[in-house]
């Protein structure tokens, strides 16, 4: 009796080898939920051309970063080299600073020399000791020389210090 019930179930149906491909693959489409598959499928696919559309934005974003780091780079090294260079200047503006410095007061010194001398030699035209004041003549002339001598050296240095400050500008 068994045999009789299953009879009767598929009494009103096809037979499995009577179907079409089409309406096969549409059996199982129904039975194994291919079409949320689809759907979940078409919905990936979306997903991956958004990423490849936003990492193409990320590697244009990179490189134009990777181009601006060059630049930078290149503008660190340069103002290394200028921080190098403005030290330089500092440091022989101070060195000439200290010559002009020694120069004016060996120039000072020779100004008092010399109007002492001035002074010996009105002494000495009037009549007054002056050999006490100056001493002889060949220390005079040595004086006279170095004047001449620190005056140049005041000079150079003066123009040195002028010049200084505006080649570190």
């Amino acid at each position: 009796m068994k045999g009789e019930g299953a009879l009767r179930v598929a009494q009103g149906r096809r037979h499995l080898s009577q179907y079409r491909n089409a309406e096969i693959k549409g059996l199982l489409a129904d039975l194994l939920g291919l079409e949320e598959i689809g759907r979940l499928g078409m919905r990936a696919q979306e997903v991956a051309r958004g990423l490849k559309a936003g990492l193409t934005a990320l590697r244009v974003r990179q490189s134009e970063l990777s181009i601006e780091e060059d630049r930078v780079r290149e503008e660190l090294g340069r103002l290394h080299g200028a921080e190098q260079g403005v030290a330089a200047a500092m440091q022989e503006c101070q060195t000439a600073r200290t010559a002009c410095d020694v120069a004016q007061l060996a120039q000072a010194r020779l100004q008092a020399d010399q109007s002492q001398s001035v002074a010996a030699d009105e002494q000495r035209a009037a009549g007054g000791p002056a050999a006490t004041c100056c001493g002889d003549a060949a220390t005079l002339r040595a004086r006279v020389a170095g004047e001449k001598h620190a005056k140049a050296s005041t000079s150079r240095c003066m123009t040195a210090s002028r010049a200084i400050p505006r080649a570190s500008h």
